[in-house]
């Protein structure tokens, strides 16, 4: 069973972590409280019970210039407008790192697969658990292809970029943007 040690809950996050949650029929395992698996799934469509939680992952894609991929969530999607890094919620039967380059595939056309990449955090909230990667990738925005009905555009940003990005109300709610960059090694 997969454990990691966990973040402080985060109200603003939650919120937006809801948001990814968009296929009704989609499955997730379930985790407890300490995040160890329980060998039950959930449907993404119904509510989960007290002290169930499930993964989602979150990817930042930094260049060989150090800045990192960020896209613009589509007009239909809550937030529409918003710049973010890729995320979204890890299926049943994957890892939080098959759900993490598999999220990045979908919503950029990047595989990272084969890149370094790093283990950055665990963040706990409101029935979830969300993990912080990072891959280190030699790409150029003309690579990136953006995810119908997901993003609508892409750019590249710096850490101190992104992050008055989100206090400006530019950046997805990321309440703990500056515990991420400051674990990855940015000075800000």
């Amino acid at each position: 069973m997969e454990k990691y040690d966990f973040g402080p809950d985060d109200g603003h996050y939650n919120d937006y972590v809801k948001n990814l949650m968009s296929s009704p029929d989609e499955l997730w395992d379930i985790l407890d409280e300490n995040k160890n698996l329980t060998g039950k799934t959930h449907r993404r469509a119904d509510p989960m019970l007290e002290g169930e939680y499930h993964q989602v992952v979150t990817a930042f894609v930094r260049n060989k210039e150090g800045k990192y991929l960020i896209t613009k969530r589509a007009p239909e999607k809550g937030f529409a407008g918003y710049w973010e890094v890729t995320g979204g919620s890890v299926t049943a039967g994957e890892t939080s790192y098959t759900g993490v380059i598999r999220e990045v595939l979908e919503e950029t056309g990047l595989d990272v697969s084969k890149d370094p990449y790093r283990f950055i955090m665990t963040h706990k909230g409101d029935h979830y658990f969300s993990d912080v990667w990072l891959f280190e990738k030699d790409f150029k925005l003309s690579d990136v292809k953006c995810q119908p009905g997901e993003t609508c555009d892409a750019s590249t940003a710096t850490a101190k970029e992104i992050v008055d990005m989100e206090a400006n109300d530019k950046f997805v709610p990321f309440s703990f943007i500056k515990e991420v960059f400051e674990k990855i090694g940015e000075a800000l």
